[in-house]
């Protein structure tokens, strides 16, 4: 098969000793002694672009790529991959070769998944008389104050990031949640309900409030990312039992919240479980409190971006492989736009082509976790 086309050369600099096997060589070498006015004419028009010696010396002395360089590219190929050449930036510091094979560049589109964005962290955390009433799981003027300042902490946030992406799904990571009540025993309408059932309601009375606040905003929330705390000491109350009242009476102790449901005797090793009693009943109220602690981030949608192997077809790409390490390369595959060449063969038009180098920058994600509350 003759390799020889219109815009075939030989290098006049003898120094550039490419090609290992002979017969090659001598091949490219007759490409001058037939025509060296054709050959000195292409040389002298590639040495005035910038970067050519380096692109030549650092040339694979692997066959393919010296029969592709010497005898199968046109001459506007050539410009172009030094043209792409002079535009890759290499570490001075270390080694590198350039590859010239046949095949095409085969693009596969994939989807990139971008790496989620932490847009905010809005937290309530209240406690006192007026966080909840007695007995009641209502949400109360306080706890609605409170959520109306989670939402519009959101809503900055969401601001912010809406300005560097058209599109996007925003989502809970995680949303914590706890409520907490004393260690009184309950009464009224909730004297049927142990501790652990009234923390319970008050907590999910003000998630389902919370979840649709943001739902309004477009936000997703998860299953499986609610996370109920209630109370410190693991039964749905914070604080100690409570003392004696104001007539020096010892208030009745429940087993577990419920009115009926009380020690009739009780050891003070059991009275004194969780602390000492406190003076008053009002400094209990300290222990009727609500945190919420919750996580959103953004997820940008990307566009696909394409996953390149090689096959070959009758085209031509370049890759620059430059040493990491002996022993180590490194791909960088620079962009090219496809070319003909000068030459048809029986497979197909060739071609020039390049693989685009993509780096992708990960975000590192500090998370904040549960500071103020047990994980009783």
């Amino acid at each position: 098969m003759n390799l020889v086309g219109d815009d075939a050369y030989s290098p006049s600099d003898e120094s550039f000793r490419l090609v290992g096997n002979k017969k090659l060589e001598q091949r490219i070498t007759n490409v001058r002694k037939n025509n060296p006015e054709q050959s000195d004419e292409i040389e002298n028009e590639l040495k005035g672009i910038q970067g050519y010696n380096e692109f030549i010396s650092h040339l694979s002395g692997e066959m393919e790529s010296s029969i592709i360089w010497f005898l199968k590219l046109n001459q506007d190929s050539r410009k172009e991959f030094l043209r792409q050449f002079n535009e890759i930036e290499l570490d001075s510091k270390k080694e590198y070769k350039i590859i010239l094979s046949k095949g095409k560049v085969k693009t596969d589109k994939i989807e990139y998944v971008a790496p989620p964005i932490p847009i905010s962290n809005p937290e309530i955390n209240i406690s006192g008389t007026d966080v909840f009433v007695d007995n009641k799981s209502n949400i109360t003027s306080t706890i609605q104050s409170s959520i109306d300042k989670f939402i519009e902490d959101v809503k900055l946030s969401l601001s912010i990031m809406k300005s560097y992406y058209s599109e996007y799904k925003v989502q809970v990571k995680s949303f914590t949640i706890g409520a907490s009540s004393s260690r009184f025993r309950n009464t009224g309408e909730a004297q049927d309900l142990t501790w652990a059932e009234l923390s319970s309601r008050r907590a999910k009375n003000v998630s389902k409030e919370i979840i649709g606040r943001l739902g309004e905003l477009g936000i997703i929330v998860p299953k499986g990312v609610i996370e109920l705390k209630l109370g410190e000491n693991g039964d749905g109350t914070s604080g100690p039992n409570p003392g004696k009242n104001d007539e020096g009476k010892q208030y009745a102790i429940s087993k577990d919240g419920t009115y009926d449901n009380f020690y009739t005797k009780i050891k003070s090793e059991e009275l004194n479980r969780f602390g000492a009693p406190l003076p008053s009943k009002s400094d209990y109220n300290q222990f009727k409190w609500l945190i919420v602690d919750c996580e959103i981030e953004m997820i940008p949608k990307v566009q696909p971006y394409p996953s390149f192997d090689e096959n070959k077809v009758g085209e031509y790409n370049m890759v620059i492989k430059q040493y990491e390490e002996p022993g180590t390369l490194k791909r960088f595959k620079p962009n090219i736009p496809k070319l003909k060449s000068g030459k048809v063969d029986k497979k197909g038009k060739n071609k020039l082509t390049i693989c685009p180098d993509f780096e992708s920058k990960g975000i590192k994600i500090k998370d904040e976790w549960w500071k103020n509350l047990g994980n009783n």
